[in-house]
């Protein structure tokens, strides 16, 4: 139901916006602008949801080898997006915790402490690191990420809200002061912008997942082995 009202929301608004800008000026970009923002908007819950069973997904079965269960059946609730936090430690020799969680949850740590599992956050435990492949290739992430998080910023600059705000709010507002000021509405560059941002951290995700991916069969074999 939040979902459903979510959407219904800023579709109105952002039709409005856009329907009307066109209805006033006669401007087919508006038009265009409209189905491009829908598809964003929409491309944006799925795509959350789907990485999200994903990671958890692969989460569930790296736990599972550790402790020498069925891999296949590991995951119980697959259509669960959640992720829950569990600790670090759930048996002797079999316990893992996942590298991305503790630097998420302890933002000053070292990565390379972290991953050598010698930091006091790992507990004991093996840490695995889905994200080898993405931090090899990208080696200034973590420390800008660790930097955004000392500063309480996540780093997933651009999304949804983000994503809904520069639409329904700023792109609006543009129009407002251009008409008291001799300034030009930026509706149209506002929201290409906003289409931009959020499709540019999209295409992010799911290439960060795709190496996860990579990484993931590694550490299911060597926990396997």
């Amino acid at each position: 139901m939040d979902f459903i009202f979510d959407r219904i929301r800023f579709f109105g608004c952002m039709m409005a916006l856009l329907i009307g800008q066109w209805a006033a000026t006669g401007q087919a970009v508006y038009l265009i602008l409209a189905p491009i923002v829908t598809f964003l908007d929409l491309l944006r819950y799925l795509n959350g949801s789907q990485v999200a069973k994903t990671r958890q997904s692969m989460r569930e079965k790296l736990r599972a080898a550790a402790q020498g269960r069925a891999v296949d059946s590991a995951v119980e609730d697959p259509e669960s997006t959640e992720t829950p936090e569990e600790p670090a430690a759930e048996g002797e020799g079999g316990s893992v915790v996942f590298m991305e969680e503790i630097l998420r949850d302890n933002p000053d740590a070292a990565p390379e402490q972290v991953r050598s599992g010698t930091h006091p956050a790992a507990g004991g435990a093996r840490v695995i690191d889905v994200h080898q492949g993405f931090s090899a290739r990208f080696g200034w992430y973590e420390r800008v990420r660790g930097a955004l998080l000392r500063s309480r910023v996540r780093p997933h600059l651009f999304s949804g809200i983000e994503f809904e705000m520069f639409v329904c709010v700023v792109a609006p507002l543009t129009a407002v002061v251009a008409l008291f000021t001799a300034l030009p509405s930026l509706i149209v560059a506002v929201t290409v912008f906003s289409c931009a941002g959020l499709a540019a951290f999209e295409v992010v995700i799911v290439y960060k997942l795709w190496l996860a991916t990579r990484d993931f069969e590694r550490e299911l074999s060597r926990l396997q082995n």
